[in-house]
C-alpha cells in the first residue's frame, strides 16, 4: 500500500490478484490495475459470506479479520483488513476474545488466551503443506529444485526491486552483502 500510494501516478499496473488490487484501489484512491484481471488466491475464494455471517451470528461478539486479498463480499464483512502481521498486531491488542480467522494455528500460538474460529473449514493451502524445512535444507545443500531464470530477466526484476527499496530511503539487503564480500577481495 505504501509503494502505491508513494507512486507518482493516479494509475498502477498490479501483481496477479485482483481483490487484492481492489482493496489498494480503495485506500489509495488510486486505479489499480490487475495484471490479470481474473486472477486470485483460490483458497481464499473458500470463505462464503453466508458462512461467515451465519458464524457471526453463533459467535455473537466476535470480530472477523480478513486479508486483502479475500473478496469484497469478506472484506465488507470484516472488522479488520490487513496483512498476517497486521492482523496479529490487531489480535493481540484487542479486548475481544474471540475470532474468525482463516489462519487459526498461527493465530492462537500467538494469542493463547483468546479463541480462534476457521471462517472456513476449506481453506487450506495444500501445495503450501508441501514446503518444509527439509526440502529447503535439501534445495540449498544439494541444489535441487533450482529455477532458473534468463539473466536478461534477473536484471530486470532485480532493478524493480532496487527501485523499490530506494522509494523507501532503503538499500537492498543484498547490497551490503555484496560490499561486504567484495571488499574483503
Amino acid at each position: 500500500m505504501k509503494l502505491v500510494k508513494a507512486f507518482d501516478t493516479d494509475r498502477v499496473v498490479f501483481g496477479s490478484d485482483k481483490h487484492l488490487a481492489e482493496y489498494i484501489a480503495s485506500r489509495t484512491g488510486k486505479r489499480v490495475i490487475a495484471v490479470l484481471p481474473n486472477g486470485y488466491c483460490p483458497v481464499r475464494m473458500n470463505f462464503y459470506p453466508v458462512v461467515v455471517q451465519e458464524l457471526l451470528r453463533i459467535y455473537r461478539g466476535a470480530k472477523l479479520i480478513a486479508h486483502p486479498e479475500c473478496s469484497y463480499k469478506i472484506r465488507r464483512l470484516a472488522n479488520f483488513v490487513g496483512s498476517t502481521s497486521q492482523m496479529m498486531r490487531y489480535v493481540t491488542s484487542s479486548n475481544c476474545r474471540i475470532f474468525l480467522v482463516g489462519i487459526v494455528y498461527r493465530m492462537f500460538m500467538g494469542n493463547t488466551d483468546k479463541a480462534f474460529i476457521p471462517a472456513s473449514t476449506n481453506a487450506i493451502y495444500s501445495d503450501m503443506k508441501k514446503i518444509n524445512l527439509e526440502k529447503i535444507l535439501k534445495s540449498l545443500r544439494d541444489r535441487v529444485y533450482m529455477v532458473l531464470v534468463d539473466n536478461e530477466i534477473t536484471v530486470r526484476v532485480r532493478k524493480a526491486i532496487e527501485n523499490t527499496f530506494s522509494l523507501f530511503g532503503m538499500e537492498a539487503p543484498w547490497r551490503r552483502y555484496l560490499l561486504n564480500v567484495f571488499s574483503g577481495l
